[in-house]
């Protein structure tokens, strides 16, 4: 791909076997270049090491879907070279979704639980009741925060909230963080 960028409007290329074959795949493609940007047909195409960053990008500012087919429909009007499988391997990827993500009934299993923290002993109804205390452990990009993950309380009855940084996910970080919370 770098090879064909390099060539696309080039008055007078070398005439190489590497050129020569880039050079067929410029003219059976009709590639055009446009501030430093790959087009075809006045789309930008995007090579796959850049996808990652542009679902990214279209997702935080661009309004784009959160399903895989509109994502795909989405970007189909803007950009080349996306494919259904590698917006979908995103998307799972997102932790919002994961969050969303319901677990699939299957016989002889535990059953689905529609809410979070039912195991949680300290949510019992001697500890005020069921659902008294959210708590959940965040991802965060590297570009907000050097912590990488945050450890989320939120008293329900009163909106109260605990944020407390954490560097590793692991079972006792969260625990002494869990009881800093009671």
């Amino acid at each position: 791909m770098r090879r064909v960028h390099d060539l696309i409007g080039d008055k007078n290329p070398k005439d190489t076997r590497l050129n020569r074959r880039a050079l067929l795949f410029i003219q059976k493609w009709e590639l055009s270049k446009k501030n430093g940007m790959v087009y075809h047909q006045g789309l930008q195409v995007i090579p796959l090491q850049d996808t990652e960053a542009i679902l990214k990008q279209e997702a935080m500012t661009g309004g784009m879907p959160l399903s895989r087919d509109g994502a795909f429909n989405y970007l189909k009007r803007s950009y080349v070279g996306f494919k259904k499988q590698r917006i979908m391997d995103w998307l799972n990827r997102v932790e919002s979704l994961q969050l969303n993500k319901r677990r699939v009934q299957v016989a002889r299993s535990k059953p689905a639980r529609g809410r979070e923290g039912a195991t949680n002993w300290r949510m019992a109804s001697f500890n005020e009741g069921r659902f008294n205390l959210g708590v959940d452990l965040f991802d965060i990009p590297k570009e907000w925060s050097h912590f990488e993950h945050f450890f989320v309380a939120v008293l329900q009855k009163t909106g109260y909230t605990w944020v407390i940084p954490l560097l590793k996910k692991d079972a006792k970080k969260n625990l002494v963080a869990l009881k800093r919370v009671f």
